[in-house]
């Protein structure tokens, strides 16, 4: 061992042991043998021993001791409030803040990922009862171009239903409520008195249709495939920029950014593996 690695190892658990001697004692003593605790005053009390003692078990006790730091500066997990007040005015809410694109002189393609804001993933506001309107307008008369599901898409679609319907109840207890009724569990917009199956029985409506008419964002299952890439399986969306859902279904993701200058080159890769592995 050098000079350099001993001074390291040696300043290193000199200030462990000082600010955490009982936490150093027990992870340091837990996993050794019997022999290297029958040896522990020389370790202990020789900086030689005490430096071939580390090195020795780098991997474990370093590992063990992060893990309790960890613990013990690891804030306790508080779970979210999501509800509003039993009783607002929608017609005062603005809408949720949308931030700019940014360019970049270097770098003009980027996924653009941000941490979500989970209290917000999906949002109602002044605009919604307009909004509505437009959207089951187009649901009504363009249904093929706006909604799609495949057949694998089915039970997902089913789950995206029950976790949107679940959060909006939650966040916008005033607007949206489940019950139980004598065909099943349902949800019910108080706003404007739509009611919609929740346990999938309705075959004249796409689960992922339902969830689409209960809030304002358009939603679209992906699933990968055999060869490890992810296409549309199901969607519902009816503000589309260039394309319809009949035609783009099955599509893969690198399929549907094949015009995208440059995508395959700078980004195709990047997105096809940042989507979550399942």
């Amino acid at each position: 061992m050098d000079k350099v690695h001993k001074v390291f190892a040696k300043r290193i658990f000199t200030t462990s042991i000082r600010k955490y001697p009982s936490e150093m004692l027990k992870y340091l003593a837990a996993p050794l043998s019997t022999t290297v605790l029958a040896n522990m005053d020389r370790i202990h009390s020789s900086p030689e021993g005490l430096i071939a003692f580390f090195w020795g078990n780098i991997g474990l006790v370093t590992v063990a001791f992060l893990i309790k730091l960890i613990l013990r500066w690891r804030k306790p997990y508080t779970p979210i409030n999501l509800s509003q007040p039993t009783s607002f005015d929608l017609e005062k809410i603005t809408p949720y803040p949308s931030e700019q694109i940014k360019g970049f002189e270097k770098h003009r393609i980027r996924m653009s990922l941000k941490k979500m804001d989970q209290t917000n993933w999906l949002t109602v506001d002044k605009n919604y009862a307009p909004l509505h309107e437009i959207r089951l307008g187009l649901l009504e008369t363009q249904r093929e171009k706006m909604v799609q599901c495949l057949p694998e898409a089915r039970e997902a679609c089913q789950e995206a239903l029950q976790e949107v319907s679940d959060f909006l109840c939650r966040r916008y207890p005033a607007m949206f409520e489940t019950y139980m009724s004598n065909s099943g569990p349902k949800v019910r917009n108080k706003q404007n008195g739509e009611v919609y199956c929740l346990d999938g029985r309705d075959d004249s409506i796409s689960p992922l249709e339902v969830a689409a008419r209960l809030g304002m964002d358009d939603l679209t299952i992906i699933l990968k495939n055999e060869d490890g890439m992810h296409y549309m399986a199901a969607t519902a969306s009816c503000f589309q920029i260039g394309w319809s859902a009949n035609e783009r279904v099955g599509e893969t993701i690198a399929q549907m950014h094949n015009p995208v200058p440059q995508w395959e080159k700078e980004i195709g890769y990047a997105v096809n593996k940042c989507v979550p592995q399942g």
